[in-house]
C-alpha cells in the first residue's frame, strides 16, 4: 500500500539523466526491440547507475525473467580503479537453453566479425546502431565502436578483430543516406546507400 503510493523515480530525473534516458528508448526503438517502462524497477545492489533493466520471454510463462542488470558508471572507480563507464547483467542459464530451444535457436554461429561499424557523432552513433540490428537479424556478424573515439581507435579495433569490411557513418554520408564501405585486405571504399547495405555484403560472404 506504501509503495503504491510512493512517486515514480522517473518522474524526478536531473536533466543530464533524463536526456540520457531519452536517447537510450530512442536507440532501442531503432533497432526495433520491444520494451516497456516499468517506473517500479529496482535492481538488489546499489550500484547501479541510470538505466537498470529486464530481459523477458513470452516462452517461459509466469516465470518470464531471462535476466537482468543495467549501468554501474561509477563501480570501477568505487573499487579503486580509473574511470571506466560500463554496463553488464546477468542471466539464468537454464532460461535461457529453455527459450533458445523453444524458438529453434540452436543455428551454428558465426564467431568471427564480418563487418564493424565506425560513427562518428551521435547521429552517426544512432545510425549504425539501427543498422547493425537490421544486419545482424539478416545473419551477418556486427561489431561497433560504442565508445566515441576518433577514427583511428576505431581502425584499430577493426582490425585486432580482423574485420574485413568497415562502415564508416559520419554527418555528411547519412545526409547522403550513404555509408562509406571499406574492405579492409584491398584498401578499395565503396559508397554503397544505407537502405542497401544487406545486399551489398550478401555478395560479400
Amino acid at each position: 500500500e506504501i509503495a503504491a503510493k510512493a512517486p515514480y523515480i522517473k518522474d524526478y530525473l536531473c536533466e543530464a539523466c533524463s536526456s540520457h534516458f531519452t536517447r537510450v528508448q530512442s536507440l532501442l526503438q531503432d533497432s526495433k526491440v520491444k520494451f516497456e517502462i516499468d517506473g517500479r524497477l529496482v535492481r538488489g545492489l546499489d550500484y547501479y547507475t541510470k538505466t537498470a533493466y529486464e530481459i523477458q520471454s513470452t516462452s517461459l510463462g509466469s516465470q518470464n525473467a531471462l535476466g537482468g542488470g543495467g549501468r554501474y558508471d561509477l563501480l570501477a572507480e568505487e573499487l579503486g580503479g580509473k574511470s571506466t563507464p560500463a554496463v553488464g547483467f546477468a542471466a539464468g542459464i537454464e532460461r535461457l537453453l529453455i527459450v533458445m530451444e523453444a524458438e529453434n535457436l540452436f543455428t551454428e554461429p558465426n564467431s568471427e566479425s564480418q563487418i564493424y561499424f565506425m560513427p562518428l557523432g551521435e547521429k552517426g552513433i544512432a545510425t549504425a546502431s539501427k543498422k547493425l540490428f537490421e544486419l545482424r537479424r539478416a545473419g551477418f556478424a556486427c561489431e561497433m565502436d560504442y565508445l566515441g573515439r576518433s577514427l583511428k581507435a576505431q581502425m584499430r579495433d577493426a582490425n585486432r578483430l580482423a574485420a574485413p569490411f568497415v562502415v564508416i557513418l559520419g554527418d555528411s554520408e547519412i545526409e547522403q543516406n550513404i555509408a562509406v564501405v571499406k574492405n579492409m585486405s584491398g584498401g578499395e571504399q565503396s559508397n554503397v546507400s544505407l537502405d542497401k547495405l544487406s545486399e551489398f555484403f550478401s555478395d560479400k560472404f
